[in-house]
């Protein structure tokens, strides 16, 4: 239940965040202690960075439905196109992902006396299907934002940990915020020396 609300409400912030973006963005450019151009620097960061999440995410999602489709149309499981752009839905959703699709189907074939099918797909699912956001998704996004892997993983990590699924988009963000504060002390430092 508790999960249902926050969805909703998540919804309901980002319609309005969406209908009032300019006046917000004005108001929080305002507030921040830097020149026009740095806020601009910040801001395409940051955009940079939602885009390069949401693409990367439905890039895995992609391959991952593709991968387990592949291995359901091997195993003459019935309609495997359909369950391959159900687990390719699926894997946007964090935390919710493509098992849940193919976990039971590896299930079921074990209860119909399908070991080593049910085997197979459970070690496909499991091994190639699963670990393929762990591995793809820090390379795509991290190539796009020009970040090395291992923070862009603890970010998403992080993220996840602290936020929730939202902490999916939250960590990359939060991590290129402070990658640009960074920059921006940097070049800030090295202009009061000369």
């Amino acid at each position: 239940m508790a999960g249902a609300f926050e969805f909703l409400l998540t919804f309901l912030f980002l319609f309005y965040f969406l209908k009032d973006r300019d006046a917000l963005l004005q108001s929080i450019r305002s507030l921040l202690p830097m020149t026009a151009d740095e806020t601009q620097k910040v801001f395409g960061l940051v955009n940079d960075t939602i885009f390069a999440t949401v693409y990367g995410k439905v890039l895995v999602a992609i391959v991952q439905g593709t991968l387990g489709g592949l291995m359901f149309w091997w195993l003459n499981i019935p309609a495997a196109g359909f369950w391959a752009v159900v687990m390719g839905l699926l894997s946007i959703i964090p935390l919710v992902g493509p098992t849940v699709v193919w976990g039971p189907a590896a299930l079921l074939l074990m209860l119909n006396g399908e070991w080593g099918a049910g085997m197979l797909l459970l070690a496909w699912g499991a091994i190639v299907v699963s670990l393929a956001d762990n591995f793809l998704y820090p390379i795509v996004v991290g190539k796009y934002l020009r970040l090395h892997t291992v923070p862009l993983l603890i970010a998403l990590l992080g993220g996840l940990f602290l936020f929730g699924p939202v902490g999916f988009f939250l960590g990359p963000v939060i991590l290129a915020l402070a990658f640009a504060a960074l920059q921006i002390w940097r070049t800030r430092s090295q202009a009061g020396r000369q």
